[in-house]
């Protein structure tokens, strides 16, 4: 899903984006692959039939595959997997058995779990992944990329906790990380248009534009132009934006043309107007 979006951030990106403050809630990680959440949907689009839901608690993969046997009939492989040093899932596979699902009385004892083989999850830099499987005698190494079922519902009004490092600048004096407490709103201003309004306890205004994509239940906004108050321009690009129970959180990178500096970062809020249980997404 493509559409047009219209943003208006209201951050000091140039000099000081945020007031330095201690952050309170978890941000999202930036850039290592053992720290990216991958509890979603997995498929390969050219492959529609099959696939692999992943179910992610710290650094262990429950992993459900769903798939067809060399008859035809359907399927399916659990995998245990655990993050490994090289920044891969890699664990093993099982198949179960157990009694018939209209059954009156489910018995416990008749389901058995067996192991089949192993299975290994290795994430990519441009949002893909490599799963790789065996069944016995049989290998499988797919390509695959998070499902998406619903374009992410992103408006409210976010009270948000946010970071953001800048680095390689001209002047060694706007290296550095700086933290603090900003709001955070996004509205919708019809025919898929959005606006988004970012502002900092510092002040000053920046503005970009762009069109934003879905991958599974994650929103991005990529390589948006943007001007700021202060003078600087530059692009910048939002990944993992999330709005779930009123929770918004999601990533920030990108390169500014004025003064040299490479910018990364996260933020994570709440929606100060939202009630909690209703989910978004």
């Amino acid at each position: 899903m493509k559409s047009r979006i219209a943003i208006a951030v209201m951050a000091t990106l140039a000099v000081a984006p945020f007031a330095q403050a201690q952050t309170g809630l978890p941000l999202p990680a930036q850039t290592d692959a053992l720290s990216q959440n991958v509890s979603d949907l997995w498929w390969d689009p050219a492959q529609s039939g099959w696939g692999v839901a992943l179910f992610q608690s710290g650094t262990f993969i429950y992993a459900v595959v769903f798939a067809y046997d060399d008859s035809g009939r359907p399927t399916w492989f659990a995998g245990h997997l655990d993050a490994q040093a090289s920044g891969s899932y890699t664990g093993p596979l099982y198949t179960t058995t157990g009694p018939w699902f209209g059954s009156p009385v489910y018995v416990p004892g008749l389901v058995t779990r067996t192991q089949v083989g192993t299975m290994t999850l290795t994430l990519q830099g441009n949002g893909a992944a490599t799963l790789t499987y065996n069944v016995g005698g049989q290998s499988v190494s797919r390509t695959v990329v998070r499902q998406s079922l619903t374009p992410s519902d992103l408006t409210g009004t976010f009270k948000v906790q946010s970071t953001l490092t800048a680095s390689g600048c001209t002047s060694g004096g706007n290296n550095g990380t700086t933290a603090g407490t900003s709001n955070f709103t996004v509205t919708n201003t019809g025919g898929n248009n959005l606006q988004v309004a970012w502002q900092s306890p510092s002040g000053g205004t920046c503005s970009f534009n762009g069109s934003p994509t879905q991958s599974g239940r994650f929103a991005s906004l990529t390589n948006s132009n943007y001007t700021c108050s202060t003078g600087e321009t530059g692009t910048m690009s939002f990944s993992n934006l999330s709005s779930v129970n009123g929770i918004f959180s999601g990533q920030v990178s990108g390169n500014t043309n004025s003064n040299g500096c490479s910018y990364s970062g996260g933020f994570g809020g709440l929606n100060s107007l939202s009630t909690f249980g209703t989910s978004q997404q």
